[in-house]
């Protein structure tokens, strides 16, 4: 085949297995490293190893300002809103396929290729599917890509699953086929994204809200999330939940559990992979507001241009703006947008 991909390796297993396969089918593969952090040292020499291992090329490309303007700022700038960002979401979108295909085309390469758990179709439009493992698909966090972008990618290891990614890895003897999966966002690698967002900015500190009354102050709005209760350090005869949170008064709101569920979830800064909608065009779909859960049934209809409404047939918990409402089709990404920023009855 001869034919040139540019494959994204990140160390880890599944990039280096995902390498493999290409080769098996007789791709000419150059892997690609984007260096989007300065914690990556362990994670290129990972990289270059798993490269030197399958006798491939291998390109480390420098990429952290890119990545701190495109992802950590609009990352910090979200919780500044009273939002909870998804970053891994806008990455893929903005940041990791951008900077690959640039790459393709720079050396000649037709292709780029990655270590997700998805699938891509083509038919008349280039589909995202749900990948073959369904405990390890990807496709959530892949639902922003573009179709000059999909019918340019391609997903090795979308209809295998992890656990033959590891007997791969052990049977041609990987030098990382036992490092485990990276579980946190990548540029915070400890989980303390509160801890990061400190040596940042300064948090804007306030009073937590409770039926119209005062209940104490907080460390930040930038602290809290819809739905949390853990760390308010709030004292009640009842549990109590962050409702809402207002940036431009400080003030983070509280709550019953109860009152948490809406059926009713709008969305903004669409992006349609299967069909696209027209403003008043409604369908029936399967829907998610988080990528952990699961899809529930929804009446999708689209507002206005860039404005989705969707109602679920099931009360959802806590829909949290600034996290993405993903719309299925049967296995097939439909399309989806990032949660909007709605006002409560207070």
């Amino acid at each position: 085949m001869n034919t040139k991909v540019v494959l994204g390796v990140s160390g880890g297993v599944d990039s280096a297995i995902a390498a493999h396969i290409l080769l098996s089918q007789g791709y000419d593969v150059t892997g690609v490293y984007l260096y989007m952090q300065d914690s990556a040292l362990e994670g290129i020499e990972d990289a270059r190893a798993v490269c030197e291992h399958l006798n491939i090329p291998f390109i480390l490309l420098e990429a952290r300002k890119f990545f701190a303007q495109r992802v950590i700022a609009p990352f910090i700038e979200a919780y500044q809103r009273g939002e909870t960002p998804n970053p891994c979401v806008n990455c893929n979108e903005t940041v990791k396929f951008k900077l690959l295909l640039d790459e393709a085309d720079r050396i000649g390469a037709q292709y780029v290729a990655t270590g997700h758990y998805a699938q891509i179709e083509h038919y008349e439009r280039f589909l995202l599917k749900k990948g073959k493992d369904q405990s390890k698909d990807q496709s959530y966090m892949l639902y922003r890509l573009k179709q000059d972008q999909l019918s340019r990618i391609i997903f090795p290891l979308g209809d295998i699953t992890k656990q033959e990614v590891r007997i791969i890895a052990r049977s041609i003897d990987l030098p990382v086929h036992q490092k485990k999966d990276s579980q946190d966002i990548c540029f915070i690698p400890t989980g303390d994204h509160l801890g990061f967002l400190k040596e940042k900015i300064t948090l804007n500190q306030g009073y937590f809200i409770y039926e119209d009354r005062v209940m104490g102050s907080h460390k930040g709005v930038e602290a809290y999330t819809l739905g949390q209760r853990r760390g308010l350090g709030i004292s009640h005869s009842h549990p109590l939940y962050v409702h809402d949170i207002d940036p431009e008064s400080s003030r983070v709101y509280l709550g019953k559990e109860e009152e948490l569920f809406s059926k009713v979830v709008y969305a903004k800064d669409l992006n349609f992979i299967y069909q696209e909608l027209s403003p008043g065009d409604e369908i029936e779909l399967m829907g998610k507001i988080r990528y952990s859960q699961r899809a529930f049934l929804c009446k999708v209809q689209l507002i206005e241009e860039d404005l989705l409404m969707v109602h679920f047939d099931i009360a959802q918990r806590a829909p949290t703006p600034g996290q993405s409402l993903v719309l299925y089709k049967n296995d097939y990404i439909f399309g989806g947008g990032i949660i909007k920023k709605t006002s409560k009855k207070r």
